[in-house]
């Protein structure tokens, strides 16, 4: 068995601390470090089965992500991020019982993914991605 509490007193502390270092830095790097430290809090809250709190982990890391990519441009790596915040965010809505909002933020994903592959940017995992995006969309679909 998982030690999710203990996990989730070391990755809020590591958060803390790369909030500080987003405030003052605010560089790509520092960005990134803390929508990824936020998405692991989120994680460890949907592992309990806390999707409310996920929820809003994920978002807060959605959007530090997007403003990555609005102030420093879109590359492969930073459009990947944003595709999985929208992935997290439709595992929560469809547990919340909400398959509607999880649909959008599949469609969302699945847009972003395929900009990454069209723009000749692809690597194996874009694939991957997107054949796992499809599968979660259509057992959506069905459910409906």
């Amino acid at each position: 068995m998982r030690d999710y509490r203990r996990a989730g007193v070391l990755v809020r502390s590591v958060t803390e601390q790369m909030e500080r270092l987003a405030a003052t830095d605010g560089s790509p790097s520092s960005l990134h470090a803390l929508s990824s430290s936020l998405e692991r809090s989120g994680d460890i809250e949907l592992a309990e089965g806390r999707r409310s709190e996920a929820l809003v982990f994920y978002l807060r890391s959605l959007e530090i992500r997007e403003r990555i990519v609005r102030e420093f441009g879109d590359t492969p790596e930073s459009l990947r991020d944003v595709g999985a915040s929208c992935y997290r965010l439709a595992l929560c809505e469809e547990g919340l019982g909400n398959p509607a909002d999880a649909i959008g933020w599949l469609q969302r994903a699945r847009a972003l993914t395929q900009r990454i592959i069209d723009t000749g940017w692809a690597t194996p995992q874009n694939y991957e991605d997107l054949e796992t995006i499809e599968a979660f969309l259509g057992r959506l679909r069905e459910g409906a």
